[in-house]
């Protein structure tokens, strides 16, 4: 679940607060006992959290901003060959499951065998813990030290909306761009920025009113189209990159299946696209009311 901001916060208190949230959810993800997969899955979710929270919050000095969202991009970079070869099985097995009629069994299981020796390599089983494991908690551990030292721009409700409005019209506007070109890369990027967006309505949910339970499904389920479309294009990338011939039976109709529903959850996410951005900005920032401007919201120390 993603924490929200609190009314009887100030904004300093609130940002801190969800910063500190972030790491801990990513440290505690080290030390459970549920397996490394869900430990890199968890890591890399935090991380895009942390990112999303530190635009909306427009956090610390330009250079300080920049170099904090760096810091997460490149620790969940760090993760996403795992992350991928994770994926990988995980789409394979969906493609068994329902296109196992036109498969040849063998030749699948022979390609499941190579993604699971695949996934052995690069999620590191041979140290016990995610790729880096020891690494990655002296990173945390120092983010979040600076994370409850963190100051942020402004204290002010306009300041934050202005920020919320501005990744809503980057969305819109990524969404607009993957919907006019059709490109892969465009996709991908509709759906980075989608997904700050949808953070972001979870992050304010509870602070303003307007932000309601209906739009922060439809943000999510955007995300999550978008996001299953690009596993499909992880998992053509993997099956190539561990020796998938082109040309051969199996590899090739596996590719050609991957690539059939990478473009089946686009199209969806295109219909919701239409519901999830259907305001113009000007028209969702009418719609959000701030709450009552009690003294503690302006308050700068946390």
């Amino acid at each position: 679940m993603i924490s929200s901001l609190q009314i009887t916060e100030s904004l300093q208190k609130n940002y801190r607060r969800l910063a500190v949230d972030c790491i801990a959810k990513a440290i505690a993800a080290l030390d459970e006992q549920r397996g490394r997969d869900v430990a890199i899955h968890t890591i890399r979710k935090q991380c895009k959290q942390a990112r999303a929270l530190i635009r909306l919050f427009n956090a610390s000095p330009p250079s300080a901003r920049r170099e904090a969202c760096r810091f997460f991009r490149d620790l969940s970079r760090s993760l996403s060959s795992a992350r991928d070869a994770r994926v990988a099985l995980d789409v394979h097995a969906l493609l068994l499951d329902r296109f196992g009629s036109v498969l040849d069994p063998a030749a699948v299981a022979r390609v499941r065998e190579q993604l699971e020796n695949n996934l052995k390599a690069k999620r590191g089983d041979a140290d016990g813990q995610p790729i880096g494991g020891q690494v990655l908690r002296r990173q945390l551990l120092a983010a979040r030290v600076s994370a409850r030292r963190a100051v942020i721009a402004g204290t002010g409700e306009e300041t934050l909306k202005a920020a919320f409005m501005r990744a809503y019209r980057r969305a819109r506007r990524a969404a607009q761009v993957a919907a006019d070109s059709g490109h892969a890369a465009d996709f991908h990027e509709a759906r980075k920025c989608a997904k700050d967006y949808w953070y972001q309505l979870e992050f304010v949910a509870r602070r303003w009113q307007g932000i309601t339970a209906a739009r922060i499904a439809a943000a999510r389920l955007l995300t999550d189209l978008l996001g299953e479309a690009q596993d499909c294009e992880a998992y053509a990338a993997v099956i190539t990159s561990i020796g998938g011939k082109r040309g051969a039976p199996t590899t090739e109709l596996l590719l050609a299946l991957a690539e059939y529903r990478a473009r089946s959850l686009r199209q969806e996410a295109l219909r919701l696209r239409a519901e999830v951005f259907a305001e113009k900005p000007k028209d969702l920032a009418a719609t959000i009311d701030e709450p009552e401007p009690v003294e503690s919201l302006n308050v700068a120390a946390g």
